[in-house]
């Protein structure tokens, strides 16, 4: 995978997972939380997953995800506003996560992304967990951290998210099928790419720019850009039929005409005809 120099995008962004774990007294907490904005050594701005401060807790980064930001208005077609709602209060985990019907409820007390809630090609899942305290517990593991007695699973879980292949502990995506080679920028970042699919964006490492992808597929419901991403087996439909009604149309404006009508139009056709050959044999 080559490196190259990539402006960072304000709409894709990486969002950080973090485990509070004490099997002794069986209290396992789980958090969704914004990255930590951080100067490299060249000067430039890096979101980063880092730890908690020690007075939080024995908090440990377990895993990473990549999301959309909540800002985007109007919400792209198959993505979702989600809320992963902040418990407030020690030990500062993750209350609850849920899928905002109205798409500007964007909450303060809530880290708030977009993704799918669907399954997507090239995109992992991630289990939401809700312990026997009825906190959420979200992580990349099928399974609870320990007995599942108590343990249940939202009715959001799982959600589908973007991941970099290089950090992810599972190789494939939600299909079973190989993690995409991103080409990598210069801190190791993923630059993903996009194709439009049935008036949605779909990760593609043959795609364009996510931005490139919204501006593409934005109300491109009759697909005019028919050349971005394959036209599905409906919109084949739709545009086989529209087409027949419009030769039907025709057909029957033609009938509809009175017979001297359509002599008096051929005719006026040959006399032009005639009158271009005089014109152009001078």
């Amino acid at each position: 995978m080559s490196k190259v120099e990539q402006k960072r995008s304000i709409i894709i962004s990486p969002f950080c997972i973090l485990h509070y774990n004490d099997p002794a007294t069986s209290t396992f907490f789980g958090f969704i939380n914004y990255p930590t904005r951080i100067q490299t050594h060249t000067g430039k701005e890096l979101l980063e997953c880092t730890e908690s401060p020690p007075q939080y807790g024995n908090w440990k980064i377990t895993g990473s995800f990549y999301a959309f930001s909540p800002m985007i208005r109007p919400i792209p077609t198959g993505l979702k506003l989600i809320n992963a709602k902040k418990l407030g209060k020690d030990p500062w985990g993750t209350e609850n996560v849920k899928y905002a019907y109205d798409p500007f409820d964007i909450q303060n007390d809530a880290v708030s992304f977009m993704t799918w809630t669907q399954q997507v090609p090239a995109t992992v899942p991630l289990y939401l967990h809700i312990t026997p305290t009825q906190t959420s517990y979200p992580s990349f593991d099928p399974k609870p951290p320990c007995d599942p007695t108590g343990w249940t699973q939202d009715k959001l879980s799982p959600i589908y998210v973007l991941v970099n292949p290089l950090t992810h502990p599972s190789k494939v995506d939600s299909n079973l099928h190989k993690l995409p080679e991103w080409k990598m920028d210069i801190n190791n970042r993923p630059i993903f790419r996009f194709r439009g699919s049935d008036n949605r964006c779909i990760p593609d490492v043959n795609g364009v720019t996510i931005e490139k992808c919204f501006l593409m597929t934005d109300e491109d419901i009759l697909h005019i850009n028919d050349h971005f991403g394959p036209i599905t087996l409906l919109t084949r439909l739709k545009l086989a039929k529209n087409k027949a009604e419009k030769k039907r149309y025709i057909g029957r404006f033609f009938r509809k005409l009175p017979p001297y009508a359509i002599m008096i139009g051929v005719s006026l056709f040959i006399l032009s005809l005639i009158a271009c050959i005089i014109i152009l044999s001078n």
